[in-house]
């Protein structure tokens, strides 16, 4: 025979604290709701530094950044106030604190991260998989293709360890 169970049971442990699926789906919402104002407050402000159109600013290439960045925002600021409230784990706890050899750890980390890419790209050319070859294009629009895409990469390797590392 099934006992029945108490409410407070199927919420809270026997500790008193939020049970983690549940703490789970509070992060889920709170981020889908952080990333996506963040997301517009974002477009909506740097159109107003700018003095350019959202619509303009939301489909150039840089959508790409501001996307990434706000879910790097969020993901700090939610897995933080999660992190604080369920378990009373302080910032630091994200591991995205300044520390003593932060930098050398980026640079590691970013380095093996390109090394990563070019092995990809090793192989796939060696397979014949993919061929590359240059564009006729200007230095310029290759430049700012560099850049932006560097940005994405960043904005991007940030914001994924800071979701799933964070909360």
């Amino acid at each position: 025979m099934l006992r029945s169970m108490d409410a407070r049971k199927f919420f809270f442990d026997d500790k008193g604290h939020l049970r983690s699926a549940w703490r789970l789906c509070v992060f889920v919402v709170a981020f889908y709701i952080c990333s996506t104002l963040g997301f517009i407050l974002l477009l909506g402000g740097l159109g107003l530094v700018l003095r350019r159109p959202v619509a303009e600013l939301a489909n150039s290439d840089l959508v790409f950044v501001f996307g990434h960045g706000s879910i790097l925002i969020s993901a700090a600021l939610v897995g933080w106030g999660c992190g604080r409230l369920f378990e009373g784990l302080p910032f630091r706890a994200l591991g995205c604190s300044l520390r003593p050899g932060w930098l050398k750890d980026l640079g590691i980390g970013s380095a093996l991260g390109a090394a990563s890419l070019m092995l990809a790209a090793l192989l796939a050319t060696a397979t014949r998989s993919v061929h590359f070859s240059l564009d006729q294009v200007s230095a310029g629009a290759i430049g700012k293709t560099l850049v932006v895409s560097a940005l994405v990469f960043v904005f991007a390797a940030a914001a994924e360890e800071m979701l799933f590392r964070g909360y």
